[in-house]
């Protein structure tokens, strides 16, 4: 059915019904079933509506990503000796930007740093879930561990962030830090995220990512 344009000072096709709720004040709302997406023709997006109360069903944007298939996980875990380090490459796809998410908890204080652009070979992958377990999707990005790194590169995104945590075997209590709301990475980059352990002692480090890709 093509699309109708009526004048506010027209009445509707006879053929076109429109549906009010009752919004319980003596007052009705029209209820809208469909919205125009950008300016073509027949270019609409039906909207969910709750059959019950009429009411617009919305849903968070990473649960949206998950139930497309298009949201992805990757975590790791090693015991940290005091003032080492633990080493994770990020190389995102091609063509699709990774939004991602970081999340670093550690046994006892440590110091985080992330980097665009460093140097590095090898290093062993990390496997990375689509967390729509239905879906046959895989991630355009790699991820690994303890990679050779012989420049951190000239960009600190993340620059000697405090995760406190006690430091010494009376103190270590632990601590987590979120590495900012979302990263926006790159297409085609590497990104070295760096965890110093300065506990005293040696610790467990966790790493955990998750991340959407888009093309834009």
């Amino acid at each position: 059915m093509a699309d109708i344009k009526v004048s506010r000072l027209e009445q509707p096709p006879n053929n076109m019904t429109i549906k009010y709720h009752d919004m319980g004040d003596d007052t009705h709302a029209e209820v809208v079933a469909a919205v125009l997406i950008g300016d073509q023709p027949g270019n609409t997006m039906d909207l969910p509506i709750d059959e019950a109360s009429d009411a617009l069903v919305t849903i968070e944007n990473a649960m949206q990503e998950i139930h497309g298939g298009e949201m992805f996980s990757a975590e790791y875990t090693a015991s940290v000796m005091n003032n080492s380090r633990l080493d994770l490459q990020i190389t995102t796809g091609a063509t699709k930007n990774a939004y991602i998410s970081i999340k670093v908890s550690a046994g006892g204080q440590c110091v985080v740093y992330f980097y665009e652009n460093p140097t590095t070979s090898s290093g062993s992958s990390i496997i990375i879930r689509n967390m729509n377990r239905a879906s046959q999707n895989a991630s355009a990005c790699s991820i690994v561990h303890s990679p050779s790194v012989s420049s951190i590169g000239t960009v600190a995104l993340i620059n000697g962030r405090l995760i406190p945590g006690g430091t010494t075997a009376q103190t270590r209590v632990g601590g987590s830090a979120q590495i900012g709301t979302e990263w926006v990475l790159a297409t085609g980059t590497k990104y070295l995220l760096r965890v110093i352990n300065v506990s005293g002692g040696t610790i467990m480090i966790n790493a955990a990512f998750e991340f959407y890709e888009e093309i834009e």
